[in-house]
């Protein structure tokens, strides 16, 4: 059993390895790409199913972690029916909290930056290399996942 307190090492990936990592077409796929520092006991909800459910809650304009559990609660059905869960039971606030303080934030928004610039470019630039790669586009879409990072537990 896994007992440690210790938050893993950060994991750093080139963008050659993002962009092989990061499919265009899946944010629940490039979401499973994130290693889960959860120990495999009691473990009810895929990490990749939390961080897409609380993307969609961010995106859906929801900026607290009480908010978003909200959210997410008041659509347990249809998210249920869209991910293919056998239980309608969302997470309570405190998993998002105990998952948000413990996975690699580089790491995710390194994922979530290469997954929005390539849905992005896709539409635009189709097989081209699109400006979103060069550093300035890349400027452009910082901090995704840093906005969850100060997880705001007591809101």
């Amino acid at each position: 059993m896994d007992y440690t307190t210790l938050i893993p090492p950060a994991v750093t990936l080139s963008e050659e390895a993002l962009n092989m990592l990061v499919p265009a077409r899946s944010l629940y796929e490039t979401m499973q790409h994130l290693p889960d520092p959860r120990r495999e006991q009691g473990k009810r909800y895929p990490l990749a199913l939390v961080l897409c459910l609380l993307l969609l809650a961010k995106l859906a304009g929801q900026t607290s972690l009480s908010g978003a559990t909200d959210w997410i609660r008041h659509r347990a059905e249809q998210i249920a029916e869209h991910f293919g869960l056998s239980r309608k039971k969302m997470p309570c606030q405190m998993t998002y909290c105990r998952i948000l303080a413990r996975i690699d934030v580089k790491l995710l928004d390194d994922l979530l930056a290469a997954f929005f610039t390539r849905w992005e470019a896709k539409p635009r630039c189709g097989t081209e290399p699109s400006r979103l790669h060069t550093q300035a586009g890349k400027l452009d879409h910082v901090q995704l996942a840093h906005s969850w990072q100060n997880c705001a537990c007591h809101q």
